[in-house]
Parts: structure tokens; sequence; C-alpha cells
């Protein structure tokens, strides 16, 4: 079984003092040293790719630990008739991942740690009102998520006992939630952006990275299925397309594009890689902003 690892703390080491994000909108630097990151997860996007695509717009480098799906139960679960430890000893809060590693210390809840990402990235918006703006669209995302997870499985992704429903229950569940879900889901998007384009003001913020994000991956999920999503949103599309043309996520999207080709998972959901392990997101911004990903090896 993979164990858990600890990246050791070194501040100094994740990037240099002055990250700057490329966004095609803003060039912000943090003068400051940043700590050393880890995010902890399965080899998939599902609810920790925004993560992973913001901490590398913003420049820094750091681990990918991704869990083998059959083990990921066993590294997660709980034990309630420990009373000295329910938590079975997991290192992760809540007995649950995505999980981020920051100078040694794990954190944890999707929202929370995209939310980190988005600050070090200055993609969170300064005023409270675009804060709360972007926090519902944010959330919103996760409903669209949150809404297929019972047509693909009986239960928690990563909980011992989950179970896959059959191929032929899961496609026409989603035909189905595509038809009668999805719609109302879009619009509500569509609502709430601006007349530039973006969600939030005139620049590109998390909540553009969220929903690019989402949509990325369902459009992803959909082909399999025989659905069409964003060629049947025009106005996502769109938005879509403005979002992977930002030179910082362009750079992702090629970086991670190109990890998956290397390992025959060109065609599969997007951030898959296929093998899980430990990766390392090396993430530059000055001059230019340059992102690789290397396998480090097995876990």
């Amino acid at each position: 079984m993979s164990k858990v690892h600890f990246i050791q703390t070194n501040p100094t080491s994740t990037t240099s003092s002055a990250a700057r994000v490329n966004s095609g909108q803003q060039h912000v630097n943090l003068e400051q040293s940043l700590p050393r990151i880890a995010i902890h997860y399965g080899d998939g996007p599902g609810r920790g790719e925004i993560t992973r695509m913001m901490l590398a717009m913003a420049g820094i480098s750091y681990d990918d630990f991704r869990y083998p799906g059959n083990e990921f139960a066993a590294i997660t679960k709980p034990d309630p008739t420990n009373k000295e430890d329910p938590t079975n000893g997991s290192p992760f809060p809540f007995n649950q991942m995505p999980a981020l590693q920051v100078n040694g210390i794990m954190y944890a809840q999707t929202s929370s740690i995209a939310r980190f990402a988005a600050r070090l990235a200055n993609l969170y918006p300064a005023d409270i009102i675009m804060q709360l703006k972007s926090d519902q669209i944010f959330e919103h995302t996760g409903d669209i998520q949150y809404s297929t997870t019972p047509l693909f499985m009986d239960g928690v992704p990563g909980r011992a006992g989950t179970t896959m429903r059959p191929k032929e229950e899961r496609e026409k569940a989603f035909q189905q939630w595509s038809v009668e879900k999805l719609p109302v889901m879009m619009s509500q998007l569509e609502h709430l952006l601006e007349p530039s384009g973006f969600f939030i003001g005139n620049s590109l913020s998390w909540a553009d990275v969220s929903v690019f994000n989402r949509l990325e991956n369902l459009n992803g999920v959909a082909k399999v299925y025989g659905v069409e999503v964003l060629n049947s949103y025009p106005i996502m599309k769109k938005h879509s397309e403005m979002v992977a043309s930002i030179p910082s996520v362009k750079a992702y999207l090629n970086a991670r594009n190109a990890m998956m080709e290397k390992h025959g998972m060109s065609n599969k959901s997007s951030g898959t890689y296929g093998k899980p392990g430990h990766y390392k997101i090396t993430s530059t911004t000055s001059p230019n902003i340059h992102i690789n990903i290397e396998y480090v090896g097995g876990m």
C-alpha cells in the first residue's frame, strides 16, 4: 500500500521570493518567501485540479502526490471504535482528500485549499462584495460536480464501500441529468457573467478558473456518455476558450497534456495521468510563464 508522503519544510525552495501571475490581464508580484507546498489526492481532476492549476499559474513549484484509486479509501478511512484516535492515524484533516501540505502541516476542504491557492495567485478579489460573488460561483461549480456523483457511484468517492454503478445505468442517468438538471445550472452561470466576459469585473479571477476547470472535466466525462456540453452552451464555451487562452492557463494545460500523452492518456479525462505516484510541478513566471510536470516515482 502507498504510504502518505511528507515533504520537508523549506519555505525558500518552492519558488523565488517574487512570484508573478501572468494572466494576460495583470502582473502581480508576491514579494515574500512562499511556503513549501504539496497536494495529496487521487490520479484525476476531481476536486483537486482547481488547486493544482492555480498554484502553477502563480509561479509556485509544488509536489503532487497521486494515490491509487484502490488505496484511496484505506488511506483516509477513520476508525470510530478507536476512542484514543478515531481518525485511525490519518494525517489528513477530517480523513479526506484533497489535502494541502503547507510547510509540513496538512490542511483540507476543497474550497479552503482552493481559496488559499487563489490568494497566492492573486486571483481572489480584494473587494469584499466581489469575494462574496466569486465564492458563490466556486460553490456552484461544486454543486455541478456533486450532483453528478450519485449518477456514477453508490456512495462517497474514495470512501470504503463505495462502488461504481453498472455502465448502462451510468449512461442512462447521465443523459437524463444533462437534459433535466444541467441546462438550469449552465443558465445560472451565464447570468452571472459580466459584460467583459469575466465573472468578476474586467479581469481573470478564481471564479473564472473554477468554472473553466469544472466544465473542462464535465465535457470530458460527457463525451464518454454521448452528451455534448460546451457545444450546447455557446456563451459558456466562449468563456472557456477565453480562459484557456490566458498564458498561465495555457502553459499549465500544455504541461499537463504532455504528461498525459507520455502515459498514453491523451483521450482520457482531463488531468488523469494513468500512473499514480509522485509528480513535481515546476513553475516560473519571469521573464515568461513556464510550467513543467515531471514524474518523480512511485509511492
